[in-house]
């Protein structure tokens, strides 16, 4: 996930919509929608070209956990 070193060392193993959870909660205000079309394209991309099934999959899932976020 892009973000800057402190927040990439601070969200550590979480996953995307783990770590907007975490940051509403410290009274932070995440951008979900872009995180979102960040995710989407990741997935599309993994379909686009094949292999990285786990990754597809995690994407995949990600993208559901986000769109209950946004």
């Amino acid at each position: 996930m892009a973000a800057c070193s402190r927040c990439n060392r601070a969200r550590g193993h979480l996953g995307a919509a783990d770590w907007v959870r975490e940051c509403r909660g410290r009274g932070w205000d995440p951008d979900v929608d872009h995180l979102l079309a960040v995710v989407v394209e990741l997935g599309a991309t993994t379909r686009r070209r094949g292999g990285h099934r786990r990754a597809r999959d995690a994407a995949e899932a990600q993208e559901r956990r986000l769109r209950r976020l946004a």
